[in-house]
């Protein structure tokens, strides 16, 4: 399908860092975890730089080192709502399926054709590997959370130590919550039973530690409003207000002549 695309087609997981693509076109294929983390990122070189068409906040913005990179994702059907949570969002536009490439032009399903674009991505998701949870363990023995067997030599050399571990596309036997092992609820699993990106992992832990830690809220900058983290059978205790406690006065320091005693200034040695 795309043989004859003279532009780069790659898969995600040669991605290493969205500034490889500065100022280019990309067309990410996927909008589910992978998909979602790699046009968020894309996308946000844009921020504070560029607005939503392209036109550089100000008037050197053609300076900055890089132009405007312009982010598609095509997907069937909705995308993932954490693509849509951030600032980003305006600057990635979403497209149907992939109907067939000729050439320089990408046709869609009942969609214009892309023109212009640089890059095609293709992101298929992630594959889940817990090397250090053995099969041969408890309550990998018992719950099959992973599917498949890490095996000898597939890790690459110095890697001995993975074999045995578990690997698989799709995370089971959690809970309703699909966070915590089912009947264990001392072993977590943030968002890896759903296809969540990164930024969804984050909140996860974060609702995770809020509830585990006696219902205490987490720390929060005294500059910054309290984040809005789901709750888990009921909202969770409201933030404390920051302090208002007076910070301790501290005196001067005083250089002391060589000749003159601290005593003499009023202070005690």
């Amino acid at each position: 399908m795309t043989r004859s695309f003279p532009g780069e087609v790659m898969h995600s997981r040669f991605y290493r860092r969205p500034e490889d693509y500065a100022g280019q076109t990309v067309l990410v294929v996927g909008s589910f975890a992978s998909g979602t983390d790699l046009s968020r990122q894309l996308a946000s070189l844009n921020l504070h730089k560029y607005d939503p068409s392209g036109r550089p906040f100000t008037p050197d913005g053609d300076d900055l080192g890089f132009g405007f990179t312009k982010v598609y994702v095509s997907s069937s059907g909705e995308p993932n709502i954490t693509s849509s949570s951030g600032p980003w969002d305006r600057y990635t536009t979403h497209v149907p399926l992939i109907h067939h490439v000729e050439g320089p032009t990408i046709f869609l399903e009942d969609h214009p054709p892309l023109e212009g674009v640089d890059v095609m991505i293709f992101a298929t998701g992630y594959n889940f590997s817990l090397p250090f949870c053995k099969r041969t363990d408890a309550p990998w023995c018992e719950k099959a959370v992973l599917d498949v067997e890490i095996e000898a030599g597939e890790r690459g050399a110095g890697e001995e130590r993975d074999v045995g571990g578990i690997k698989g596309l799709a995370m089971r036997e959690l809970d309703g919550l699909m966070l915590f092992l089912e009947g264990d609820r001392s072993i977590a699993f943030p968002v890896l039973r759903e296809s969540a990106s990164f930024t969804t992992f984050t909140k996860s832990k974060q609702m995770l530690m809020t509830r585990r830690i006696r219902h205490r809220p987490l720390p929060v900058r005294r500059d910054a409003s309290p984040p809005n983290i789901p709750t888990m059978g009921g909202p969770p205790p409201p933030f404390p207000p920051p302090s208002h406690t007076p910070a301790k006065s501290i005196k001067p320091l005083l250089r002391t002549p060589s000749n003159t005693s601290a005593s003499s200034l009023g202070d005690t040695p």
